[in-house]
């Protein structure tokens, strides 16, 4: 007979790690389809450009209309300059980093739900060594490192 992984008194089933992770595997994929619109529907770099002094409306759309016409599904074009009307301005926007803290979050959440360690998704830091330190040097694993067979001398005898 099986038992759920995380019983709830109100459920049969228990709450699965995939129900717990629903809203983040939400976020990541909102995130991912982000930096996918960045690459394939915006125009780089994003800012706002401002119209020169006595625009219409009407005026700015049918600008905005050209622009978005000469740089829609042409790669190449989007990375180029393009000359704008006299007293136009840009101002650019702060462009969200392509894989900061944050992604690394989502995967330790993840990992975690499914009791799994991160180490394979996420950056680890090592600790560092003092100077004249005489502890042995260690890798992400704990183990250590740059003795070859004396590494591995008295692991079998702590465990007796």
């Amino acid at each position: 007979m099986t038992s759920p992984r995380n019983p709830r008194p109100h459920k049969a089933y228990g709450f699965s790690p995939v129900e717990q992770i629903v809203m983040t595997v939400n976020i990541g994929l909102r995130r991912q389809a982000m930096q996918l619109a960045h690459f394939t529907d915006g125009n780089v770099p994003p800012g706002l450009l401002n119209a020169p002094d006595g625009w219409s409306a009407e005026q700015i759309r049918q600008f905005q209309e050209w622009f978005d016409s000469v740089l829609a599904g042409n790669l190449g074009g989007r990375s180029r300059l393009v000359w704008g009307p006299a007293g136009a301005r840009y101002q650019p926007f702060k462009e969200a980093p392509y894989k900061d803290e944050f992604d690394e979050w989502l995967a330790r959440i993840a990992c975690y739900a499914f009791s799994l360690p991160s180490t394979a998704f996420t950056r680890q830091s090592l600790p560092r060594r003092r100077p004249g330190s005489t502890a042995p040097r260690r890798d992400r694993r704990g183990c250590r490192i740059g003795r070859g067979v004396d590494a591995v001398d008295g692991v079998g005898e702590a465990a007796l």
